[in-house]
């Protein structure tokens, strides 16, 4: 699977469900509801990571505007990372904005291949999810 083309999309949205599925606030069912809806408008790689912007068009998904915050405890490990990648996603003024992957200084790999996921627990531990 290559970054730069299509199959880069089933690692995000695989991504994306892991943080959408392991985030535990009251609104999340709702921003669930706008990923399903969002389309994509701009990848950019940064060498050791990337950043995907989301559009939210349907207006009776968005929540208040003050709600700003960060989503993601998951950590990815991926062939290619000796210490793998983490990731936020974005929520601002109450609409998905952008996911952020993230390599801990090593340059992002050509191809995604051979990657799992873990939930970070608050101790610092990692739980492998399924």
């Amino acid at each position: 699977m290559q970054r730069g083309h299509a199959d880069f999309s089933e690692f995000e949205e695989k991504l994306m469900r892991a943080i959408l599925g392991t985030s535990n606030f009251d609104e999340i069912s709702k921003i669930v509801k706008q990923y399903d809806v969002s389309r994509v408008v701009e990848r950019k790689f940064t060498g050791v990571g990337f950043f995907t912007y989301f559009s939210v068009e349907n207006l009776s998904l968005h929540l208040s505007n003050d709600v700003n915050m960060t989503l993601g405890a998951i950590q990815t490990d991926m062939e290619g990372l000796k210490w793998g990648m983490g990731s936020v996603l974005f929520i601002r003024d109450g609409v998905i904005y952008m996911l952020e992957g993230y390599t801990y200084g090593e340059a992002f790999p050509e191809e995604i291949v051979n990657y799992r996921f873990f939930l970070a627990q608050k101790d610092g531990s990692l739980v492998e999810l399924a």
